[in-house]
């Protein structure tokens, strides 16, 4: 089986392998970016542990508080659902802006990712995106094939050819949490989003011990993913995730820096329940 993902030591410089349409959209304000920065990075690292059957996923949920320049903005919840008798999860995530934070800049995000865990290793099968954030709007639904991906939105139908199969932006962190993360270590694996197919490199940079729902002194490993699709994230290219160093690399924060201070991502202290039994 050729695996869907490689990791190699940091240098090298991931390869944009294809490309499509600019992506559309009006600009937003700082903090919203940084709350669908967030969401986004959410979506990215859900997937609990290191099995390689993603069915036993079914049923965890993660919680997380979502604060801007220190003060709550949100919550972002996390869940992962059965779907088929095939092995299929679907992984649903949403961002909401706290109420008092509605007045100036209301998040109203869903995304939702299924997945199949098969023969040929981690497939995207469908990914969907329902976004409501101030004045902006937007809903998409990918399909994923092996030599293509087609987009449907409320204006048209594309197709976009990928030169090999690629993930969505959350089942490449199922990937990411599969392997052994090493310092100095740089995973890749292919992705498609926002209409761009390219490399997405994770640097492992440090180890850090923090105060988590798992403990006051907890083993966390601290991560950069290089992302080169949605536009939020090319302001300054700086976001952290904080893993558990563990098998099951939960993340426990997030934080992306914008032009204003930062908005991050925290697992509540009540906010881990695990998979089904």
């Amino acid at each position: 089986m050729r695996p869907l993902f490689a990791a190699r030591m940091s240098g090298a410089g991931a390869t944009l392998h294809g490309g499509g349409r600019p992506r559309r959209g009006a600009g937003r304000p700082d903090a919203g970016v940084g709350m669908r920065a967030i969401g986004l990075a959410l979506g990215l690292l859900l997937g609990a542990s290191a099995w390689a059957d993603p069915s036993p996923l079914a049923g965890e949920r993660l919680i997380f508080d979502l604060h801007y320049l220190g003060v709550p903005a949100g919550v972002a919840e996390m869940r992962v659902e059965p779907v088929d008798a095939d092995g299929a999860t679907a992984v649903v995530i949403e961002a909401r802006s706290a109420d008092w934070f509605n007045w100036l800049y209301r998040v109203r995000d869903t995304i939702v990712s299924t997945t199949i865990w098969g023969e040929k290793g981690l497939r995207s099968r469908r990914y969907s995106v329902d976004s409501k954030e101030g004045s902006y709007r937007n809903y998409k639904e990918l399909v994923f094939s092996s030599d293509q991906v087609v987009e449907t939105n409320p204006k048209e139908t594309l197709t976009f050819p990928i030169p090999r199969p690629a993930l969505d932006a959350v089942d490449g962190f199922y990937a990411l949490r599969m392997v052994p993360l090493k310092v100095g270590q740089t995973v890749t694996f292919p992705l498609f989003d926002s209409r761009i197919f390219y490399d997405l490199e994770i640097e492992v940079e440090r180890r850090e011990v923090r105060k988590t729902p798992f403990g006051p002194q907890t083993p966390c490993v601290v991560v950069f993913p290089r992302l080169k699709s949605e536009g939020i994230f090319q302001r300054k290219g700086e976001m952290r995730i904080w893993l558990t160093d563990d098998a099951r690399h939960i993340p426990v924060r997030m934080e992306s820096k914008i032009a204003i201070g930062a908005v991050v991502a925290e697992l509540r202290p009540d906010g881990y329940r695990p998979p089904f039994p």
